[in-house]
C-alpha cells in the first residue's frame, strides 16, 4: 500500500512538472509587446508641467526639467526611434534621387549600421541618433559600405560632432567634408527593435529637420554653422531589404516609388515624414513551430502521468465492483427479513 502511494505521488509531481513546463512555453510564445495576454500598459506619468505664469512671467519648473532629463537619458539607453537626415549644399529634388540610404541589421538588431550613398560632386552632411561613438566611417566609390568591410584603403576623414540640449534626443553630425569622388558613409547603431510578437518585430524611422538649436549653442560654441548653408533634401530614399531574416514586411507611412530597384523594400520620405515597418523573423517562426510541439508533447505527457497517478484509485472503484458482483450472482435475489 505504500509503495502504490509513493507511485501516486511520484506520478502525479510529473504530470504537474509536465503541464508547467507546457504553460510557460505557452506564455512565452503568446506573449505581446512584452506582456502576458490581457496585460494593460502601464499609465505614463509625465508629472508636472515645466512652465507656467506667475505675475505675467514664464517660470519653469525644476523639478520638471530634471523628469524630462531623466526621461531622456532613459530613452538614450532604450532608444526606439532612428532619425535619418540627410543636408546638401545644393539640396534638390535630382539630388534626392541618387542620394540612396539602406539600413543593416542582423536579426536581433544589436548588430545595425546604416549607409549613405553620395554622388560626386555632392557636399553633404548626414544627421543620426542613436548612434555608436566613434563607429562613424567614410569610404570613397563604395554604394553601401559596412563599418566591418572597410579595412581595404580609400578611407576619407570624417568628423562626428554630437550636439542636444537638455531637453530633445542626442543628435551626431556626421561631416565627411567635400570629397571630389562619390563616397559612402556608415555608422554603426543602437539597436531599435520593438518585440511585438514571439516572431514578429518593428521599428521606427524618421526624416526630420534635426538642426542644432538656441539651447545648443550655448553648450557647443559655434554648432549654430555646422549646418549653415545647408538644407534638408526634400525627400529621402531608404532600402530596408538589408535587415537578417525579416519576411512578410508590412510598411506604415512613406511612399513606395515602382520604379527603384527592390522597391518592396524601399519607402521615399519627405521631410518630416517617417515610416513604422513590421516584419516576421523566420528563424523565430521556426523555433514557434517546434515550441507548439514541444507544448503539445508535453502535454501529453502530463495527461499520461496524471491518469497513472488516479490508475490505483480507478481499479479500487473496479474491484468493489467487482466483489459487489460477487456478493449477489446475476439471477439471485436477495431476501428480505
Amino acid at each position: 500500500m505504500a509503495r502504490r502511494r509513493i507511485a501516486t505521488w511520484l506520478w502525479l509531481l510529473m504530470a504537474v512538472a509536465m503541464i508547467g513546463a507546457a504553460t510557460v512555453l505557452t506564455i512565452y510564445v503568446t506573449t505581446v509587446n512584452g506582456r502576458l495576454p490581457g496585460q494593460t500598459e502601464p499609465v505614463t506619468d509625465f508629472g508636472p508641467p515645466l512652465a507656467s505664469f506667475k505675475n505675467g512671467k514664464m517660470e519653469f519648473d525644476q523639478a520638471a526639467l530634471e523628469k524630462m532629463k531623466a526621461d531622456n537619458e532613459a530613452a538614450e539607453k532604450h532608444p526606439d526611434w532612428q532619425t535619418l537626415a540627410v543636408y546638401a549644399r545644393q539640396a534638390d529634388a535630382e539630388l534626392a534621387r541618387k542620394v540612396d540610404v539602406k539600413y543593416f541589421s542582423d536579426r536581433a538588431g544589436d548588430g545595425a549600421w546604416v549607409a549613405f550613398n553620395i554622388p560626386q560632386g555632392a557636399e553633404a552632411k548626414i544627421v543620426l541618433n542613436n548612434v555608436k561613438p566613434g563607429s562613424c566611417q567614410a569610404i570613397r566609390a563604395e554604394p553601401f559600405a559596412r563599418p566591418d568591410s572597410m579595412g581595404t584603403g580609400g578611407k576619407l576623414p570624417v568628423t562626428v560632432r554630437q550636439y542636444g540640449g537638455v531637453v530633445g534626443r542626442t543628435y551626431y553630425l556626421v561631416d565627411p567634408g567635400h570629397p571630389d569622388t562619390a563616397f559612402s558613409v556608415s555608422c554603426k547603431l543602437k539597436n531599435i527593435f520593438r518585440r511585438h510578437t514571439f516572431t514578429e518585430r518593428s521599428a521606427a524611422f524618421g526624416f526630420e529637420d534635426a538642426q542644432p538649436g538656441m539651447s545648443d549653442f550655448f553648450t557647443h560654441p559655434g554648432s549654430d554653422s555646422w549646418l549653415r548653408g545647408f538644407a534638408p533634401l526634400p525627400s529621402l530614399i531608404v532600402n530596408f531589404s538589408g535587415i537578417d531574416n525579416a519576411d512578410h514586411i508590412q510598411f506604415i507611412g512613406g511612399h513606395q516609388d515602382q520604379s527603384l530597384d527592390d522597391f518592396e523594400f524601399s519607402r521615399v520620405l519627405a521631410l518630416g515624414q517617417s515610416v513604422h515597418l513590421t516584419w516576421v523573423d523566420i528563424v523565430l517562426e521556426e523555433w514557434r513551430d517546434i515550441l507548439l510541439v514541444v507544448i503539445g508533447t508535453l502535454v501529453g505527457l502530463g495527461v499520461t502521468m496524471f491518469i497513472e497517478a488516479i490508475r490505483p484509485a480507478i481499479d479500487g472503484l473496479d474491484e468493489l465492483a467487482g466483489d459487489s458482483a460477487a456478493e449477489f450472482p446475476e439471477g439471485e435475489k436477495r431476501s428480505g427479513p
